[in-house]
């Protein structure tokens, strides 16, 4: 694959500085995200005071364009109360520019209520040609 970007990669987004992969996990996640395009994926995040927040990092190698890194919500953990969730990212090869993709969330979370409440929910992203980045379908 040829690409547009220059050496030395892209910065990550979202505040949490250069996502680090690991070569292993990138090729067991290595996979067609569109008819030109290679895609993987990573888990990213935090965890301190009881507390830990992770993201997806995708990782788009758009043949003649450049790479995209993007960023979406994987999962929550906290220690007081107990409560945490994952996902999964599961890819639908439908022959499109850009595959859609759907996250599926499960586990337990807090609500605005600050009760915690069963979550499995599944969330569609669909690529916008314009912006250049997948967002949630509505």
């Amino acid at each position: 694959m040829i690409s547009k970007t220059a050496q030395g990669g892209i910065e990550s987004i979202e505040g949490y500085g250069r996502t680090s992969w690991n070569a292993q996990e990138f090729k067991k996640n290595l996979q067609a995200f569109g008819n030109n395009t290679l895609g993987s994926y990573t888990i990213d995040g935090y965890y301190g005071n009881g507390y830990g927040e992770s993201v997806w990092s995708l990782l788009l190698l758009n043949e003649d364009d450049y790479i995209v890194e993007q960023m979406f919500e994987e999962g929550k953990v906290s220690e007081q109360p107990e409560y945490g969730y994952s996902s999964a990212i599961k890819v639908n090869k439908n022959g499109q520019p850009f595959y859609p993709f759907q996250i599926h969330y499960q586990g337990t979370d807090m609500n605005d209520n600050n009760r915690m409440v069963k979550l499995n929910k599944i969330v569609p992203y669909q690529y916008d040609s314009k912006s250049k980045f997948y967002s949630k379908l509505k």
